[in-house]
């Protein structure tokens, strides 16, 4: 998408955008990555825990799994953080979007998946400063929440700024001490569109 949009290449944009040609295009990542009740999360989690509106694909990044790639075996405890970081991507593919005449923030799977849910589930992480809410899935990850870059609030800020009347995201700004974050993947974001 980024290089269609640099090269001013429509069709390069659309294909990456929303083509049928394209089986992991921008529309089918957000369906793909954002579960919602009732669906399947990924096949090897090894507890069953139903996922919840919103929740990302990445929870499985929870547990130590094995065989990825290779010997790859993914560390324990970072399914919040990934999820963050899917959740970055995504507002960067809104932003994209936005900027390019494509409307990723106000599109809707049928089945009901959009940039907004993963914000809404995630932001009370945020706010509460603690794991130990919603399912629970998340216990013992309180150390990724706001300590590294890929949770920065240029996330909360953008969330903020495209969805006004959404009072959680301010909440979320106001809980923490957003001058003090070092910018990462949203950083020029936030200085050209944050409040």
């Amino acid at each position: 998408m980024s290089m269609g949009i640099i090269l001013r290449d429509e069709e390069l944009v659309q294909y990456a955008v929303d083509c049928e040609l394209n089986s992991r295009d921008a529309l089918d990542l957000i369906e793909g990555i954002i579960l919602m009740e009732g669906q399947s999360p990924y096949y090897r989690e090894p507890v069953e825990i139903p996922p919840a509106d919103g929740e990302i694909m990445d929870r499985y990044r929870h547990f130590s799994l094995g065989g990825h790639y290779g010997d790859y075996v993914t560390l324990p405890g970072r399914g919040l953080q990934y999820c963050g970081l899917s959740s970055a991507i995504l507002v960067t593919l809104g932003e994209m979007g936005r900027l390019n005449g494509a409307d990723l923030y106000g599109w809707t799977a049928p089945s009901g998946e959009g940039i907004i849910l993963p914000l809404m589930y995630y932001a009370d992480f945020y706010i509460e400063k603690t794991t130990l809410i919603k399912s629970g899935f998340y216990a013992g990850e309180d150390d990724r929440i706001n300590s590294n870059d890929t949770a920065t609030f240029c996330l909360w800020e953008v969330a903020a700024c495209r969805f006004p009347d959404e009072v959680k995201f301010r909440r979320v700004l106001g809980a923490n001490e957003r001058g003090s974050m070092t910018l990462h993947l949203l950083g020029p974001v936030t200085l050209t569109h944050g409040r």
